[in-house]
């Protein structure tokens, strides 16, 4: 997966939760990469599932909404 897919998603955290979320987030998905993304970079899905599942974990929001204001976000850059 695209490093600008994770660089959107983690700008749109920080906006929408604050980046308290955001840091609490990549924490507890225990990261291969570190939660580090470049805009170019290739990085695992799985990394953008752990980020998901501990969003909404944390904000109570289910993944489908999450990931609809994600699409939302993305392709009105």
């Amino acid at each position: 997966m695209k490093g600008i897919v994770f660089t959107e998603f983690l700008e749109l955290v920080e906006d929408k939760f604050g980046l308290e979320m955001l840091d609490a987030i990549i924490e507890a998905s225990n990261l291969e990469s570190g939660g580090v993304y470049t805009r170019i970079g290739t990085y695992n899905f799985s990394e953008m599932l752990a980020l998901l599942t501990n969003l909404s974990e944390r904000t109570t929001i289910s993944i489908d909404d999450l990931l609809l204001a994600y699409g939302e976000h993305f392709f009105l850059l």
